[in-house]
């Protein structure tokens, strides 16, 4: 499942190596030629020249490493929240409200983080998001009353808003066939955290109290921070700007870092999947090379001859024009069009009007609904098992967080196989049956134990293949816009459930609700378009 190849997916049942053989030979070849070949080049065609390896698990690092902050600062709210009402004298009222205002943070941080990542690039919107959170979140462990905390809590979600950008530059920057696998990989570090979180609140909470656990959870996005420097912009974003050079500085380096010949300085960078096959008017120039630099991405004039460098023919940026796509079952092609002048820049009403829309609005709902349930399932469990008390049972619960680290192995193999859809509706379904099952009377302790794993771990692949399935739905120019304003709807459904988790209400009618909403969420997951092996628009 892990082995991620250069150039072509490993199927799960092995064929005849020879054929492997021969087909990998094949796709070397093609994608040197691509490297070798002057004139425009389509983004897709120079991903599949310039490879997958140390260039993309650099980029996976760095986004999962955000993605564990994530993780971690939603996971310790279980813990948070009962420790400082003990410290801060809290009613039922103020200690949910001290887990909401993180998830009004974070609807801020989506809401607007998306729109600028996709006016203003990925990369800056990226590092301003995990300095909240770091800075927020280290700040939070000397909080002196409880307002302080909630405001410096709301801060954090704030950044945790803009957390979903970096995931958006590696859907970008791998190549067609390991996107899947790829972004699926990111979701170990979700798991990751959570299992940090679990043990570091057994080992430490009890012991240091909850400022040090606080303070300690703000470790992983500060190394997230220093990997930034290491971070590239996406060649996407910056092809649909018209930063063509910029971009192909971006692809050079990573050729290089995968051990790939890189793409020649005459190339010319063009959205879409084919490009133009005759060659380039303007000479291979000598006198530009990569500067070896990391986000900047800039050229060099190297000293020549005194007559100026001769410019290729700017590409203009690629927009989405939706009333040029195509209606039916997979809701058409994305069509490029590319008028003089154009910035390059969509509005984010794109999100709402034909062809994007059907989509956008089912989106909404099934992210809406998933992070009520699955924030519930993490608010509840406690609960569930400890017997209704508010004392902690920190075993069960790190045994309870194990399965999605079994759960994302899983998805994993599922994903390319089975396919996005599927993968999550059914799951979705699934946690819907076994939050109903833990509904039942009577239950021992290792059924409860093992209901909440199976239920955990249901809605955890289904969350996860839900952020792989976002962004393949939406094109380039409104991608960080729509995966970030569908993260703000899921910071809806987690702001609610804490009410509702503690609500003074028997714990089996909350948990009915909890399942009746992710059998839902199955429901329209299964509506949605299959993305498995497609292009980005």
């Amino acid at each position: 499942i892990l082995n991620f190849t250069m150039d072509e997916a490993v199927p799960l049942i092995q064929d005849d190596p020879s054929s492997r053989t021969s087909s990998a030979a094949s796709a070397k070849s093609s994608a040197d030629a691509v490297a070798c070949r002057s004139g425009e080049v389509s983004l897709v065609e120079a991903f599949e020249a310039v490879g997958f390896g140390k260039a993309q698990y650099r980029v996976i690092l760095v986004c999962g490493l955000c993605f564990m902050s994530d993780s971690i600062e939603i996971g310790l709210l279980s813990f948070l929240q009962i420790k400082a009402k003990e410290e801060f004298d809290l009613d039922a009222t103020r200690e949910a409200l001290l887990t909401s205002v993180v998830f009004v943070g974070e609807f801020v941080g989506a809401f607007t983080f998306g729109p600028l990542s996709d006016r203003y690039g990925r990369w800056w919107i990226s590092v301003i998001g995990a300095t909240f959170v770091g800075v927020m979140g280290l700040a939070s462990a000397f909080a002196w009353s409880f307002e302080s905390l909630a405001v410096m809590r709301c801060l954090v979600g704030v950044g945790i808003g803009g957390l979903s950008v970096p995931f958006d530059i590696l859907a970008e920057f791998v190549p067609v066939l390991q996107r899947g696998r790829s972004l699926m990989a990111v979701e170990f570090f979700w798991s990751i955290g959570t299992l940090f979180t679990a043990g570091l609140a057994w080992g430490l909470l009890e012991e240091l109290g909850w400022r040090w656990f606080v303070g300690l959870c703000s470790a992983p996005v500060l190394m997230a921070l220093v990997g930034f420097c290491v971070m590239p912009e996406s060649p996407h974003w910056l092809v649909t700007q018209g930063r063509t050079a910029e971009a192909l500085c971006v692809m050079q380096r990573a050729a290089k870092l995968n051990g790939r010949a890189p793409l020649t300085d005459d190339t010319v960078l063009v959205a879409g999947s084919e490009a133009a096959r005759a060659p380039s008017s303007v000479p291979n120039p000598v006198w530009t090379k990569p500067i070896e630099g990391t986000h900047t991405d800039a050229v060099a004039t190297v000293d020549s001859a005194d007559t100026a460098p001769p410019q290729p023919q700017p590409t203009a940026p690629a927009v989405w024009d939706a009333d040029k796509v195509g209606s039916g079952a997979s809701y058409g092609a994305a069509v490029e069009s590319t008028p003089s002048g154009n910035s390059g820049s969509a509005s984010p009403r794109e999100l709402f009007r034909s062809p994007l829309l059907w989509t956008t609005l089912r989106l909404f709902a099934v992210w809406l609904c998933f992070s009520f349930s699955y924030y519930g399932v993490l608010l509840i469990l406690p609960e569930v098992l400890s017997g209704g008390e508010d004392n902690l049972d920190y075993t069960a619960l790190l045994i309870s967080s194990s399965a999605e680290v079994v759960a994302c192995a899983i998805g994993m193999a599922l994903i390319d196989t089975v396919g996005r859809t599927k993968t999550a509706g059914v799951s979705y379904g699934l946690c819907g049956v076994f939050m109903g099952l833990m509904m039942l009377s009577n239950l021992t302790p290792a059924a409860v134990i093992a209901l909440s794993m199976l239920a955990r771990g249901a809605i955890f692949i289904g969350s996860s293949t839900t952020w792989v399935l976002t962004p393949e739905l939406f094109p380039t120019p409104v991608r960080g816009t729509g995966h970030s304003w569908c993260n703000a709807l899921a910071r809806v459904g987690g702001a609610v459930t804490p009410f509702w988790g503690r609500a003074a209400l028997p714990q089996p009618t909350r948990l009915a609700l909890y399942a009746a909403v992710s059998v839902l969420c199955g429901i329209v997951t299964l509506t949605l378009r299959e993305t498995r092996g497609s292009k980005l628009r």
